[in-house]
């Protein structure tokens, strides 16, 4: 080894020393710190673990929260849309039956002693050729249906419930006759807005 090589070892050793020197004097002073100040010390360890541990539980409170809001919402709209079908079934039988025999008035009369109910904004009736047979909205009977809704739900074989952006339910129900479609039942219904009693 040359004189060079030396003295770049001898200067790598010195850096080095100087580091173990430095971080072992970093270190005696907290020690000395905490043993000067002991009770700071504690109280400064206590309250960073407080804080960091009710920033924790509240983080984790809230999103328990949020899951439990979610499912709640999910079970209650759940619970509108069954509610809706169940309500809707007998009502299209006696609307069927009415309208087997020709009795517009009887359907007039159905379909509004319905929408007196809470929540129920419109209720109306498609006839086969796609035509509003009969409406709480007067304005519409007579008019063609597609006017008002998409024309794909004049056709669907099962009720159908369709959530709008205004959080307005609309259902279309097939009314069947003997042996082809005869019309189409539309009902549009307002839930009552969820809310999650607070924390």
């Amino acid at each position: 080894m040359n004189k060079e090589d030396s003295a770049m070892s001898g200067n790598k050793d010195i850096g080095n020393t100087k580091d173990r020197s430095n971080a072992g004097s970093e270190s005696s002073a907290l020690l000395r710190f905490v043993k000067k100040y002991p009770v700071f010390t504690t109280i400064s360890i206590s309250v960073i673990i407080m804080v960091g541990g009710y920033f924790y539980m509240n983080f984790h409170a809230d999103r328990q929260y949020k899951r439990v809001e979610k499912e709640a919402y999910t079970r209650v709209e759940q619970n509108n849309h069954d509610m809706l079908r169940l309500f809707t079934r007998p009502m299209v039988w006696s609307i069927r039956s009415e309208m087997l025999r020709g009795n517009k008035e009887q359907v007039d009369m159905l379909i509004s002693d319905i929408v007196r109910e809470d929540n129920f904004r419109n209720i109306f009736v498609v006839n086969a050729e796609g035509e509003i047979l009969s409406s709480t909205n007067k304005r519409q009977e007579g008019q063609q249906a597609t006017e008002f809704i998409e024309p794909e739900m004049l056709a669907m074989d099962a009720t159908t419930i369709v959530t709008g952006d205004d959080n307005v339910l609309t259902l279309y129900s097939p009314i069947l006759g003997f042996d082809r479609r005869i019309g189409t039942l539309v009902i549009e219904y307002i839930p009552e807005a969820f809310e999650l009693s607070s924390r």
